[in-house]
């Protein structure tokens, strides 16, 4: 009994840090400038087994009560346990996608004070970004993240949109189907808690908004 459960969670230990090995791995590339949007999509599904071993917990514990599948049912309740104990151990140790997005929050400062110029200069925001080009920034940076290309830039057209702020700078972020996370800059910094649907993680000047 002693030998099979250790076996048992030995196996849910390993596999757990494979798993989470492997969707670090695709956070990490999706995200750098080689990176996709399928990688993306495909480290999502790594997910599957944390979700299926906090599901397995309650089941092996009330198993557990029943004396034929008891010691079936506790091998499966430790090794669930460990299975989810790794696995969030290991999210809290490496958050590689915070990571990443805070260091776009740095690369992205020319293009923040380059509309802050113009801005300064003009008396209004540009219309778009192509309006800085070249006399306020050599030409309009990419974010380096292969997922995630491309800034998005918007000039609010009444004091109501985007929570007062005269202009918006953001970066669509989805974590793959059905989902709208986005990365954004308020030149005001007058971020909410809660918007859009989601809360609002703060990294560096930027928000993340988990929707």
């Amino acid at each position: 009994m002693k030998k099979k459960m250790i076996v048992t969670m030995l196996a849910a230990g390993g596999i757990a840090l494979v798993v989470n090995g492997i969707e670090l791995f695709l956070k990490w590339y999706a995200l750098s400038p080689r990176g996709s949007m399928a990688l993306q999509q495909a480290s999502v599904f790594f997910v599957l087994p944390f979700v299926a071993a906090v599901l397995l917990v309650p089941a092996a514990a009330v198993l557990a009560l029943f004396p034929r599948p008891r010691r079936f049912a506790v091998s499966m309740l430790l090794a669930s346990i460990l299975f989810v104990g790794i696995t969030l151990a290991v999210r809290a140790a490496v958050d590689v996608r915070a990571r990443r997005f805070r260091a776009l929050a740095e690369r992205s400062e020319p293009l923040v004070e380059a509309i802050r110029q113009y801005t300064a200069d003009k008396g209004e925001p540009p219309d778009n970004l192509e309006a800085l080009v070249p006399q306020y920034i050599e030409k309009i940076p990419g974010t380096d993240m292969g997922a995630y290309p491309e800034y998005r830039y918007e000039r609010a057209d009444s004091s109501r949109q985007w929570h007062g702020n005269p202009w918006v700078l953001y970066v669509e972020t989805p974590l793959g189907i059905l989902n709208w996370d986005i990365f954004l800059y308020y030149p005001e910094q007058n971020y909410p808690e809660y918007a859009f649907g989601g809360s609002i993680e703060r990294m560096r000047k930027w928000a993340y908004i988990h929707e």
